[in-house]
């Protein structure tokens, strides 16, 4: 985003709400919003860490948000450093998390990412967006060491609110088809092996036709593949495969 662009967002930048939770796009049914606020006031009372929560619409890019109110609303924490933005683009199905300096160490970029890919996009793909939005703050809660979390209060407080369908997130089954296809390859390479062995060759001798057994052929194929290298069969007769 430009300077700006930047700068008219920071401009239609409301004050913070009392409870931390700016719900534009009204992601959370009301009994959530209610616990969720219930459960940031508690934090912040116990750790004077701020928790805030944005969720908007439109074009701009969930980054962008989660930056720009993180800038204004830090102006008024109690301590400015040690806070965080969650912001959400309900339209983009986006997810940013900001951190002030007092939070980055134990909620670095590293787990954000991981929070979005494991936690919020597999709720959001599957339609169940307050279930994401709840997930991804119980997650923000347990990551950073949060009372509430260690001792399940913020489980507790949205499960009475009719939180429902467990606390593991959904599983997004990614490029499946690749799964598909190894496991057809596989299926293909052991039929190819299995009837190798077990045509029967045979050869025409002085003492008459002979058939080699599958056992043969089998040592006779592993040989030939640790070799790496064709090997050569001489002699009279004749030879072939049936």
């Amino acid at each position: 985003m430009g300077a700006l662009a930047f700068a008219a967002l920071a401009d239609e930048i409301p004050a913070r709400p009392e409870f931390g939770i700016l719900d534009r796009a009204a992601l959370f049914p009301l009994p959530f919003l209610k616990a969720a606020e219930h459960v940031l006031s508690d934090h912040e009372n116990l750790t004077q860490e701020r928790i805030s929560i944005v969720t908007t619409d439109g074009d701009v890019p969930a980054e962008d948000v989660a930056s720009a109110y993180s800038e204004e609303w830090r102006k008024t924490a109690p301590r400015p450093p040690n806070t965080i933005v969650i912001a959400v683009n309900a339209d983009r199905g986006e997810l940013a998390i900001h951190t002030g300096l007092g939070l980055d160490p134990v909620l670095p970029a590293a787990k954000i990412a991981e929070i979005r890919k494991t936690i919020f996009k597999p709720e959001w793909k599957g339609g169940k967006k307050s279930r994401a939005m709840v997930l991804t703050l119980v997650e923000v809660l347990r990551d950073i060491g949060s009372p509430l979390a260690s001792e399940n209060e913020a489980v507790d407080t949205f499960e009475r609110a009719g939180f429902t369908g467990g606390w593991t997130p959904a599983v997004v089954v990614e490029r499946a088809w690749v799964v598909w296809l190894a496991v057809l390859g596989g299926l293909a390479a052991a039929v190819f092996v299995l009837l190798r062995i077990m045509i029967g060759e045979v050869h025409y001798t002085a003492a008459g036709w002979f058939r080699v057994p599958a056992s043969r052929n089998l040592a006779r194929m592993l040989h030939r593949w640790r070799r790496g290298t064709p090997t050569l069969v001489t002699g009279g007769g004749v030879s072939g495969e049936y």
